[in-house]
């Protein structure tokens, strides 16, 4: 990944806020590079990497758009450009909804197949053994959230009683973290493809179904979700749905703790949302407002 190839922007440029954008479009830059390519461009040099060793992995299995070329110092990368469009919205009910699960199913049982290179954001994989590294990663999003004693510690009991009983990992699978109806691409032919790795992980697969199911499907109990979980392998039963729940809460403080780090204006409806879905699962609720940070 070195020199300045003809298609790179030139240096990563941050977005001009405040206003609204495409839902994921917060941080990274998106441009045409003729009919066939795309060039995606990241404000941070973790996200390039880790989108840039997921698609070495998963692009010749075709399960994310192929990696044509790098640029490092600009922290660029640029992909083919697939003839497909993000899904509508969430998957509510019908034959097509229907079919489009059973073929997200599959797709992901294929994505959670792939072994990673460790544990952690594929940019610097680890042998840290999932719980801890789950436990740490908790602690940070944690201290970004305005609780007060009590119910800060009422959620980490909550969290640290399934953490205790979380089994470790003999090997880390590739997690895409950000599964949402704008990183599910459908093909005109129905088929289905993901893309935005840049936040991909080795972890327990169990962890992306918890957000898949916030924010692709509507309720555990919808015909989508269990012909999705057919369609993946896993049984529509108790043990399972208390696993996604949990990381259902684990992706809804990471959420609350991006607003609160970053208050992007387009992200409003997202921390909204999660702080509902944390407040109906442990009984904490999150405040909105931002809090003043003291300056050092």
């Amino acid at each position: 990944m070195t020199g300045h190839p003809d298609w790179c922007p030139g240096p990563a440029r941050p977005h001009a806020w405040p206003g609204p954008v495409e839902d994921g479009g917060y941080e990274n830059r998106l441009l045409a590079a003729g009919r066939d390519a795309l060039v995606k461009q990241y404000q941070r040099a973790a996200r390039f990497h880790s989108e840039a060793r997921a698609l070495d992995l998963l692009g010749p299995l075709g399960l994310s758009p192929h990696c044509l070329g790098a640029c490092e110092p600009h922290r660029a990368l640029l992909t083919e450009r697939i003839d497909a469009q993000p899904l509508a919205g969430p998957l509510r009910g019908g034959r097509d909804d229907e079919e489009t699960a059973a073929r997200l199913g599959a797709l992901l049982r294929q994505l959670h197949s792939t072994p990673a290179d460790g544990t952690g954001p594929l940019n610097a994989p680890t042998a840290e053994k999932w719980p801890r590294f789950l436990r740490r990663h908790l602690a940070t999003r944690l201290g970004s959230l305005p609780l007060t004693p009590r119910p800060a510690d009422r959620l980490w009991a909550l969290l640290d009683e399934h953490l205790t009983v979380l089994g470790e990992l003999d090997t880390a699978y590739v997690l895409h973290h950000d599964l949402k109806p704008a990183n599910i691409l459908r093909t005109p032919e129905g088929g289905l493809v993901l893309c935005d790795f840049d936040q991909a992980r080795g972890g327990d697969p169990l962890s992306d179904l918890g957000k898949l199911w916030w924010r692709t499907f509507t309720a555990a109990q919808s015909r989508p979700w269990q012909v999705f979980l057919h369609a993946y392998g896993r049984e529509t039963d108790e043990q399972t749905q208390a696993a996604v729940t949990f990381y259902l809460i684990v992706h809804c403080i990471g959420a609350l703790a991006y607003w609160h780090d970053h208050t992007r204006p387009g992200y409003l409806r997202h921390a909204r949302s999660a702080r509902q879905l944390l407040a109906t699962h442990t009984g904490v609720d999150c405040p909105l407002d931002v809090r003043r940070r003291e300056s050092a």
